[in-house]
């Protein structure tokens, strides 16, 4: 796990390399490597995990091919083996997953390398011979890439802040993607906050020749092959998540585990219980003071059953306050899953005691985990209902409910049910688990950002996801959108940036090839059952747990990784609010109404509505504008 920077198509310039290479130097905290080959310069930023010897140092040279590269090739043994004899290549020297990357590159080219590769990842590849350069990003999305094309010049790093080093780059926002940003609470890819800034989408390469480029996706968005039976499936499912876990437990620095107590970290967490004395894992997991989002009692249980070394780490109020005013310094581009401040203190805490970690993230989209798929079957019959009469009679007698500040309250499912319902039946999942729904963004825009804003209709993000899926069942289709966007936009990118803060390295086994592969080949009916009011969710990886945790941990309803955001805005960050939100300031920047925001304010304050999700967004991007200059 590093981080990378630099450019293809320009002269070399070290002193702008080494600013650029900085800005990610948190990434990378035990060596730091630059180097330019014609008009090609790398930089690199060096977690040490896999042979952490100086001979990993990167950028690192293979005959004609130089390379750096963030994340891990977790096959890479077997890769190892497969190249050896094999046409003359030049003898490995390193015990790096990286120079097997470049060998396998030598030997199959970069698409042949793509097709064989299970891992996490983002690198900036170059053939000095042919003159051709690529970047890619591995399939599921759990690192980043961010690139800008300057003319004939392409500017690359893992962390927009890498481009901003660059005092070339424009530095313009884009309406366009603040509007998503609102939405989705992050800027889904190819696009950025930055309109002259893109991100390399989950699977795909781009390769550089001469100033012209080409994107291609590598990575099909849903593995195909014959559907697994009722029988077979949950046999299957474990068998790869145990290859998967088993791949992922390779280092040279200590390693533990994320275990928040649910169904996912846990299996992660059992399948290592069964490949190592469960004496010898470390498990560890963040709570809140708030009963209500608390699960620190049930990730213990789990820890207590298998026999783990636990740790604990609880996020109050207190706490709360240190992180918040620093997430503009901690965030390379807006991200408002709130979600954030615990990850930011459970990755700090683990990497006191381990350098990587294993997690359960990706389950809940690969395996229909989430509440709202269910949902999906309400919301079919409740169209049944006419427009009018849900938005003239139902929606004002939620609106009555008061506000209530515990976890997935009542009146809090039941107003983003019915202000989902104002939208197709993929779009609304979007309102659903997101930000602020697109009907109330033209009140709060300065209506010359909003103009600006209209460029391309607003869930084209949502259009894009689902290509290549036409044909497919609702819930299929479903799991395939929140994976894209959701997943790798959303909850891979706050687990990488949190983790990466910290120089912890984070790895998600349900995120394996194999596993993406098995779990597309799992009927939804095996994936999610029961009445659409009270449903049973992964049940596939249900039934592959029976018998190795107690039922209790199986068969309590998921409960989700939230704070008590609605709490916090009315207490303990009420202060930096008055302070960020402070009316002169909003005017000056002409991006939002000050009014509005006053009156979102005064409404949360008085509990007469929860408008968490419009003014927790709006107040990490003004914190980021501070700490960008953009305010």
């Amino acid at each position: 796990m590093c981080g990378i920077a630099g450019w293809f198509g320009a002269p070399p310039d070290p002193e702008t390399l080494a600013k650029m290479t900085a800005a990610v130097a948190h990434r990378g905290p035990d060596d730091v490597g630059t180097a330019s080959f014609g008009e090609f310069s790398l930089g690199h930023r060096r977690l040490a995990v896999i042979d952490p010897s100086p001979r990993g140092r990167q950028p690192l040279a293979y005959g004609a091919l130089r390379v750096v590269f963030n994340g891990e090739l977790y096959n890479y043994p077997t890769l190892r083996d497969g190249l050896s004899g094999h046409d003359g290549l030049p003898p490995l020297v390193t015990g790096t997953d990286t120079e097997v990357l470049l060998a396998v590159a030598a030997r199959h080219g970069v698409g042949g390398l793509l097709d064989r590769a299970d891992g996490m990842f983002a690198f900036a590849l170059v053939d000095t011979t042919t003159g051709h350069a690529w970047l890619a990003r591995d399939r599921a999305g759990e690192k980043p890439l961010y690139y800008a094309i300057l003319g004939r010049r392409l500017l690359f790093g893992s962390e927009l802040t890498a481009l901003l080093a660059h005092p070339a780059l424009p530095r313009d926002l884009d309406p366009a993607a603040l509007r998503r940003f609102l939405l989705h609470d992050a800027v889904p890819a190819p696009r950025s906050v930055l309109k002259h800034v893109r991100k390399l989408e989950p699977g795909t390469v781009l390769e550089w020749h001469d100033g012209q480029i080409s994107i291609r996706r590598w990575a099909q968005p849903l593995p195909t092959g014959p559907t697994y039976s009722s029988a077979d499936a949950p046999a299957a499912l474990w068998r790869a998540v145990g290859d998967a876990v088993e791949s992922r437990l390779v280092s040279d620095v200590p390693l533990g585990f994320s275990l928040s107590g649910g169904l996912d970290s846990t299996a992660v967490v059992v399948a290592a219980a069964e490949r190592r004395p469960a004496g010898s894992l470390d498990t560890f997991t963040v709570g809140f003071d708030d009963p209500s989002f608390d699960e620190t009692a049930h990730a213990q249980a789990v820890a207590t059953h298998l026999g783990t070394r636990h740790h604990a780490i609880t996020l109050d109020e207190s706490r709360a306050l240190e992180l918040v005013p620093t997430l503009g310094d901690l965030l390379d581009e807006p991200h408002a899953d709130a979600s954030i401040l615990p990850t930011l203190l459970l990755s700090r805490f683990t990497r006191d005691h381990v350098t990587v970690a294993l997690s359960g993230d990706g389950g809940d989209e690969l395996l229909l985990g989430y509440p709202t798929f269910a949902a999906h079957a309400v919301a079919l019959a409740a169209e049944k209902v006419p427009g009018p009469l849900r938005r003239g009679l139902l929606a004002p007698l939620v609106n009555l409910l008061p506000a209530s500040e515990k976890n997935w309250s009542v009146d809090y499912q039941l107003r983003r049910f019915l202000d989902g319902m104002e939208y197709g039946r993929f779009e609304r999942h979007v309102v659903w688990i997101g930000g602020t729904a697109p009907r109330d963004h033209r009140h709060l825009f300065e209506p010359a950002v909003y103009a600006a804003a209209e460029t391309a209709p607003i869930f084209d993000d949502v259009d894009s996801a689902l290509r290549g899926t036409e044909g497919l069942p609702d819930l299929d289709r479903l799991g395939h959108l929140y994976a894209r966007l959701y997943l790798a936009d959303g909850v891979l990118q706050k687990v990488d940036r949190a983790s990466m803060r910290y120089g912890l390295e984070s790895r998600a086994p349900l995120l394996a090839k194999g596993v993406l592969e098995v779990a597309a080949r799992i009927a939804a009916s095996d994936k999610l059952s029961g009445n659409p009011l009270k449903p049973i969710t992964k049940v596939v990886l249900r039934r592959a747990l029976r018998g190795k945790v107690p039922d209790a941990i199986l068969d309590r309803p998921k409960k989700g990784f939230g704070v008590p955001m609605t709490r916090w805005l009315k207490g303990p960050l009420k202060p930096i609010m008055k302070d960020v939100f402070d009316a002169v300031a909003i005017r000056t920047q002409a991006i939002f109404k000050a009014e509005v925001i006053e009156k979102l304010m005064a409404e949360h304050d008085a509990g007469f509505r929860d408008h968490r999700k419009t003014l927790w967004p709006l107040l990490v991007f003004q914190l980021w504008a501070r700490r960008h200059g953009y305010s």
